[in-house]
């Protein structure tokens, strides 16, 4: 698929400079990717490897954003979550006006649980990237499903599934609350939806 062909480019860009951060940190986002969407036997063993190499690329960089940025979002998905506080708050000093960074602190806090303090962080990223990637749509989302404001959640879910119709994460998000909201008929769509396009999901 297109994670391992992505693996195997950044490898081979280590092989051309050991000494590239980037390639370091973006070749564990693949590792991240495959645990995060289940195309892994090993959740444990990928999250591992993610966080071996996020800290390979901040010995080679100590100056690395997105170095911590990867680190933060390993330790939020394995529920080390202080430790991922600790991580993105590095990564907001190191470049306050990383957008990606600023998502992922927001992402982070909102793995926590910690929606309310979330929220403005996910909103300035959004903000601050014009091309900014669907899932920052998605963290947003949530965060606002989580502070129970679900008509919120429905209108930047719809936001998300405007722009990436296919995502089958996106509808089952957008059926999660419109559900929240009362419209279970409309959610059932939107679910059905989210079934025919990924027929064997993961356990979302």
């Amino acid at each position: 698929n297109n994670n391992e062909i992505a693996r195997k480019l950044y490898r081979e860009a280590i092989e051309l400079d050991p000494n590239y951060a980037w390639a370091y940190i973006m070749l564990g986002w693949t590792y991240n990717w495959e645990a995060t969407f289940g195309w892994t036997k090993s959740l444990a063993g990928s999250y591992e490897k993610a966080l071996e190499l996020a800290n390979k690329a901040i010995s080679v960089d100590g100056k690395s954003a997105g170095a911590y940025g990867l680190l933060a979002n390993v330790y939020a998905k394995t529920g080390q979550f202080e430790k991922g506080i600790t991580a993105g708050k590095k990564s907001l000093s190191l470049d306050p006006a990383y957008a990606t960074g600023i998502y992922q602190y927001g992402n982070v806090l909102r793995l926590a649980g910690r929606f309310n303090e979330a929220i403005p962080f996910l909103k300035r990223a959004i903000r601050l990237d014009p091309m900014r990637p669907t899932w920052y749509l998605v963290s947003l989302g949530w965060a606002y499903f989580g502070t129970g404001q679900y008509e919120k959640a429905v209108k930047t879910f719809r936001r998300m599934v405007s722009q990436v119709p296919k995502n089958a994460f996106g509808q089952t998000s957008l059926g999660c609350a419109l559900i929240a909201t009362g419209k279970p008929e409309v959610a059932v769509e939107m679910l059905e939806k989210a079934s025919i396009l990924s027929p064997d999901p993961p356990s979302w």
